[in-house]
């Protein structure tokens, strides 16, 4: 494993498990305080609006636990906690709406229900997904890698070029990090700036001629 990918891993492990601890622990507190508003505890959330119902306070619960004890295991199980219970939740979301004007209401969501888990799980849904599961992921992004991998490819970031190539994708990656972290040369500000538009794998390429002539 290279530096970049390596610095790549802990960014998004960092991401990750940061996000599953934090978004682990509000649901938690919301969770359970459902359960004692609901059972005369914590009387003054009254002003807030209705107590949530038992089905969701569990829930909450639930999947509060799991991100938050995904995040002690590592970058990926966190990850993957974050993106399954966000599903969870916004998929119970858009059920509870199509319940909200029907007799049919097993779990007693009501507005307030459907709106919170809507949003805990569209948080819960992109924390887990960012870095992991877009679709334009850098060459040197530690889960593209580990894909390419897992496929039966090379782990290098340039999957199957010539070395020119891989070297080109190599110095395009540390140029567009250090346009990300602001700290680029002019010469690597306008290079990067002239891709724009270029479709992603041809950007290899296009880098590698751009380069070429400056020589």
């Amino acid at each position: 494993m290279d530096d970049f990918t390596r610095r790549s891993r802990m960014y998004l492990n960092v991401i990750h498990r940061t996000g599953a601890a934090g978004l682990g622990s509000g649901l938690i507190a919301v969770g359970l305080g459902g359960h004692l508003a609901r059972h005369g505890y914590l009387w003054h959330l009254d002003t807030l609006g209705p107590a949530l119902s038992p089905a969701l306070s569990t829930i909450l619960l639930g999947v509060g636990f799991i991100s938050a004890s995904a995040a002690v295991r590592g970058g990926r199980a966190a990850s993957t906690a974050l993106v399954v219970g966000g599903a969870t939740l916004l998929v119970m979301g858009l059920t509870a709406v199509t319940m909200l004007e029907s007799a049919y209401n097993p779990f007693a969501f009501g507005m307030t229900e459907t709106i919170l888990s809507l949003v805990a799980g569209a948080l819960q849904l992109f924390v887990g997904a960012y870095g992991r599961f877009t679709g334009r992921l850098p060459a040197d992004n530690y889960y593209r890698q580990q894909r390419h991998r897992d496929s039966g490819s090379s782990s290098a970031p340039a999957v199957g070029l010539g070395l020119a190539d891989a070297v080109a994708a190599r110095e395009l990656a540390k140029a567009e990090r250090a346009v990300a972290e602001r700290a680029a040369s002019p010469q690597q500000t306008a290079a990067v700036a002239a891709l724009r538009g270029v479709p992603f794998d041809d950007r290899v390429s296009t880098w590698r001629s751009a380069t070429a002539l400056q020589v």
